[in-house]
């Protein structure tokens, strides 16, 4: 746990020279999620490199600055024991310096269920009718440069997700990443890779879906930030 979401850029790892374990072996998981030993978030499937260094063996994996918080090593389906010298985590947030910009911003959904089911929905979380493309908007009352949007979903699952960040309050504009299939109680990270705009929109995608968010997180920076 590294306390807050950072762009991941790489992960190394520190093997004894005298252990059985094959590097080949070991995946690296990182993201959002701590439920299931945070082997519920995506693997790092990016340029593995091998170096052998005095007493040691090194296991690179480039993490292509997928945001997390959470970094797991592991040996999947393999009844081993796992033996580190010491992991090395690197990340790029000296390039720059990201909130959550949707904090204190208003959310307004396409309609509001005046009977979401679950205790979860009715207390801490906001749930639209079943209805075509149900949506959430956000305002982030400034031009701002997205990176990445984290999303904590609600008892009751959308399908598919999309999102999008656009100049103008009522069009749809430049989608995030591509729609991204989610599942009820799930915690979902969606890269925009810096697109700029003010308006940010949430759409499950349907028609006859259901849009239940409990919590969102939209990081970035403001447009004016990123001249300093």
């Amino acid at each position: 746990n590294i306390l807050h979401s950072r762009p991941i850029y790489e992960v190394v790892i520190q093997i004894p020279f005298n252990s059985s374990l094959s590097t080949s072996d070991i995946e690296i998981r990182v993201g959002q999620s701590s439920s299931n030993n945070g082997n519920n978030n995506p693997i790092c499937d990016g340029k593995r490199t091998v170096i052998f260094r005095e007493n040691s063996t090194f296991l690179s994996v480039k993490c292509n600055m997928r945001p997390a918080k959470y970094i797991t090593v592991g040996i999947p389906n393999v009844n081993a024991s796992l033996s580190l010298c010491n992991v090395y985590i690197y990340v790029k947030e000296d390039v720059h310096e990201y909130t959550d910009l949707a904090q204190f911003k208003s959310k307004i959904l396409s309609s509001v269920s005046s009977n979401p089911f679950g205790a979860e929905s009715a207390d801490s979380c906001e749930t639209t009718n079943i209805e075509e493309n149900p949506s959430l908007k956000i305002d982030l009352q400034m031009v701002s440069s997205v990176n990445h949007v984290i999303i904590k979903m609600g008892s009751i699952g959308s399908s598919l997700l999309v999102v999008s960040v656009s100049d103008e309050k009522d069009r749809v504009g430049r989608i995030c990443d591509s729609p991204h299939p989610v599942s009820a109680n799930s915690v979902v990270t969606i890269n925009c890779g810096d697109i700029s705009g003010r308006y940010l929109s949430v759409i499950a995608n349907g028609f006859a879906e259901s849009l239940s968010i409990c919590n969102i997180e939209v990081w970035g920076e403001l447009e004016i930030n990123k001249l300093k």
